[in-house]
């Protein structure tokens, strides 16, 4: 007796493409008790019913600013009279910059592109992996669901380093009083006569700004001059080893503290903004994220000496994956037996400032991707990964894949 494989394969000589459509219609009829619809196109929800939505690409970018705070030293004026040092901070300012940039992208289900599934007894999948809002991962697989990140708010600030509280707490090794004695006379009657007798008063008076910035100025010198003894062996006694350094890095430290009082000191912090958005099909691809400026920082409206940081979103349409040209259904796809999922097209998202490029990434964007299909059929055994940024599927034989 000839087997059932044994006219198929004589039926296959005869017309491959035959074979093909025999199969596919042989899989569809298998499945007929299941129908899916574009939302919109349903007219009548069934007892048993599934929903799905398909995914649309949300990107997050995130922008670190360096800000960096100025404060004016409180013997700034004195520099160039006592050290010699011209151009020093003379008021408290803050500067900007833009130090990194990064762009991520995540996805999330599409209001518009919801599709029901209709079905009679049980789904023809063993599984379902699928988000809380309705975003398909993978059918017939198990734990297939992307690990989710945790965003920050939208536009919240980050920030890091911050100065301290109190700015110069070591401006003198001496006190900023002293003692003044002045000699006063006073009357005595002694008997009869009138005499002058000097006495002597004490009065506590505080050092003026410049006296303490000179004698700060003479202690910087004198670091100095120790720190030339230690190295240039005038001293009778030479630390060796550990001793030298941890002498030499004390007197490092000591002259830095009395430098930064005539040159101030600056203190430098990362801002971390981060901006939400999602592409449309009908967006230009030109988008103003925020204003940056050097004095300011990021604003949210124009000023004056602000310049706008623009994201630039151009999508390609050429790119066709290669499993659209490996598994064609063409025969098979018709609307109420097929499933629905979605290609990504690449695109490549630039930050702009000034006209020149500050970052640029390739990305995968599903809104300008095309809605595909495959045979309700051929996935009641196959396997579906729809996981970004990797499409994979394994046919009902379970022995080859395509991604």
């Amino acid at each position: 007796m000839i087997s059932f494989y044994e006219n198929i394969c004589k039926f296959a000589e005869k017309d491959m493409r035959a074979l093909v459509f025999f199969l596919l219609s042989g899989f569809l009829l298998a499945c007929s008790s299941v129908r899916i619809s574009h939302i919109s196109e349903v007219k009548k929800v069934g007892k048993n019913y599934w929903l799905y939505a398909l995914p649309k690409t949300e990107l997050y970018i995130d922008i670190f600013i360096d800000k960096r705070t100025y404060f004016k030293g409180p013997y700034a004026e004195f520099a160039s009279k006592y050290l010699g040092i011209q151009n020093v901070v003379q008021k408290n300012y803050e500067q900007y910059s833009i130090k990194d940039i990064k762009i991520n992208t995540s996805q999330v289900a599409d209001s518009e592109q919801i599709f029901l599934i209709n079905y009679s007894k049980k789904l023809p999948w063993k599984s379902i992996q699928q988000s809380y809002d309705g975003l398909i991962y993978s059918i017939n697989t198990v734990n297939d669901i992307p690990k989710s990140n945790e965003w920050f708010e939208n536009n919240k600030i980050h920030e890091f380093s911050a100065f301290e509280p109190i700015l110069y707490s070591e401006v003198s090794k001496s006190p900023f009083i002293h003692e003044k004695i002045d000699t006063v006379y006073k009357q005595v009657k002694i008997d009869t006569i009138w005499s002058r007798i000097p006495v002597q008063r004490k009065t506590v008076d505080t050092l003026k700004k410049e006296d303490k910035a000179k004698e700060a100025a003479k202690i910087i010198f004198e670091l100095r001059s120790r720190m030339y003894d230690l190295f240039s062996g005038e001293l009778e006694y030479i630390p060796q080893g550990e001793a030298a350094v941890h002498i030499a890095q004390e007197l490092r430290m000591q002259e830095q503290e009395y430098m930064e009082l005539f040159l101030g000191k600056t203190f430098q912090t990362t801002l971390h903004y981060r901006f939400k958005w999602t592409p449309t099909m009908d967006e230009k691809n030109l988008y103003i994220l925020t204003y940056f400026s050097e004095n300011k920082g990021l604003l949210q409206n124009p000023e004056k000496d602000a310049e706008p940081i623009i994201l630039q979103l151009k999508s390609s349409q050429s790119f066709v994956p290669a499993m659209f040209q490996i598994l064609k259904f063409e025969k098979a796809k018709q609307k109420s037996n097929v499933f629905y999922f979605k290609f990504p097209n690449k695109a490549i998202a630039k930050v702009l400032f000034e006209n020149n490029v500050l970052y640029e990434k390739e990305i995968l964007l599903f809104q300008t991707g095309r809605i595909q299909k495959i045979p309700i059929a051929y996935l009641k055994r196959g396997t579906l990964k729809l996981s970004e940024p990797v499409f994979y599927f394994q046919n009902c034989s379970n022995k080859k894949s395509d991604k």
